[in-house]
């Protein structure tokens, strides 16, 4: 039996309203400022712990599961990469952040399943009803172009952010759209584990009409925000999703094809599309997008340089300073014939950087981890492989690998998954049954 099952009523009281806290914290933190996702990861981590009583041993929080280690394996070529990394300090910063998110994020996976049942359904609760108000929070400050934004930094303008998100000209705040891309983003990577979330916990009728209801909110403020790629990761886990509730096998098998084809194909594809396809001066694609064609292009040029082991982990800042501020644009256009900071495409970052034996890490671990996903239970495994599909988009068009707070996002959408597998099982379904041994 758990350690949380074992313990007198009054502190798995406490136990059970602490963890209802830190979770409704947790997702506050996730959605408002999503820079702040590693916090968010650390907060869910104390809840679920507070679920099974810490009791948990070292022995057990040790055993990484194969997606894990393949995931950590990444992180320790990074860490290898030190060798020519043309940024080391940055090297190993950053690969040392992704095996501890990793080994964070598995001890939490390992911790919930020694949780009682009865305690993770608080814990559920107080994340979906954070959730639904952090949606709504979103679709008033999009109808309002960020009101409640724009009054923070008036009444507080040291948090006001530097650069091109803010301007204040004349006395008045005005704020980019784009500034809730972040937010848009960590919306939709919680998506699928909430509605899984709010199944396990809704026992129809009008709650049913309320889950309807809070998807279509979250939409709503996708469809007005200005980060396309949120709406488009959304959409393609929606259609994982019905193929995944119908034919589970024909659904998974397409997951398996994206995703190979972006940890394997990513470098000919990037070519392909400005060589090929002229698509960045497609006037029908937004400014955004055809620029990123171009930088994808730059990068998948410059992988044959160090095509088996990459330039070093997290040093296409560096690499792409030392050209300079400014560099001649591709012919027949205004973009710079560059990379950037970074790919804005995780799967081309990751052979720039770690060359073919760190995509192939990163191929495995996405394998591993569908592999994962067949097993679960059918009510549960559409919204799971939905939840990998949004995550699998999400880091194909937008931000940096290396980036903490994106980093920390993947993790919690995985923890939150986790939770919500806790909470569809029999045993969580049917609290009469006692919590589990």
């Amino acid at each position: 039996m758990s350690t949380a099952a074992a313990a007198p009523p009054s502190n798995r009281n406490a136990a059970a309203a602490s963890a209802l806290v830190l979770s409704a914290a947790a997702l506050a933190v996730f959605l408002v400022t999503p820079r702040a996702s590693p916090a968010a990861l650390g907060l869910l981590a104390l809840a679920v712990g507070a679920a099974a009583g810490f009791g948990v041993g070292a022995r057990d929080l040790m055993r990484l599961p194969l997606p894990a280690a393949m995931l950590a394996g990444l992180g320790f070529w990074g860490l290898i990469s030190l060798g020519w990394a043309a940024d080391q300090k940055e090297a190993l910063g950053k690969s040392a952040l992704l095996i501890g998110f990793t080994l964070a994020t598995v001890a939490v996976h390992t911790i919930a399943s020694h949780a009682e049942p009865a305690v993770m359904r608080r814990i559920a609760r107080g994340a979906l009803f954070t959730f639904a108000a952090g949606v709504v929070y979103l679709v008033v400050e999009e109808l309002t172009e960020h009101a409640v934004k724009r009054f923070f930094f008036l009444v507080f303008p040291f948090t006001m952010p530097a650069g091109k998100l803010v301007t204040d000209p004349d006395g008045e705040v005005n704020i980019a759209g784009y500034i809730s891309n972040r937010n848009m983003a960590a919306m939709s990577l919680a998506l699928w584990p909430m509605m899984l979330i709010a199944k396990g916990l809704a026992g129809g009728g009008w709650k049913s009409s309320a889950i309807a209801v809070l998807v279509a909110l979250a939409f709503v403020a996708m469809a007005m925000s200005a980060h396309e790629t949120s709406l488009i990761a959304v959409a393609a886990a929606a259609v994982v999703f019905g193929i995944c509730s119908a034919w589970p096998k024909a659904g998974l098998g397409v997951v398996v094809a994206g995703w190979l084809a972006a940890t394997l194909l990513v470098v000919p594809l990037a070519s392909w599309a400005a060589s090929g396809a002229g698509l960045h001066k497609a006037a029908w694609l937004p400014n955004s997008a055809r620029h990123r064609i171009v930088l994808w292009a730059y990068t998948a040029e410059q992988v044959w340089q160090r095509p088996l082991t990459g330039v070093g982990a997290a040093s296409t800042k560096l690499i792409d300073a030392r050209r300079g501020a400014k560099v001649a644009p591709l012919a027949g256009t205004a973009y710079e014939w560059r990379s950037g900071p970074h790919a804005h495409n995780v799967y081309l970052q990751t052979w720039y950087e770690l060359g073919a034996v760190g995509a192939a890490l990163l191929c495995a671990a996405g394998l591993a981890l569908i592999g994962a996903v067949s097993r679960l239970p059918q009510r549960v495994l559409p919204h799971a492989a939905a939840a990998m599909t949004t995550a699998t988009v999400m880091g194909a068009f937008s931000w940096g690998m290396w980036q903490a707070w994106f980093l920390g996002a993947f993790m919690v959408s995985a923890v939150l998954m986790t939770i919500a597998v806790q909470v569809a099982r029999p045993d969580a379904l049917n609290p009469a049954r006692g919590p589990s041994s």
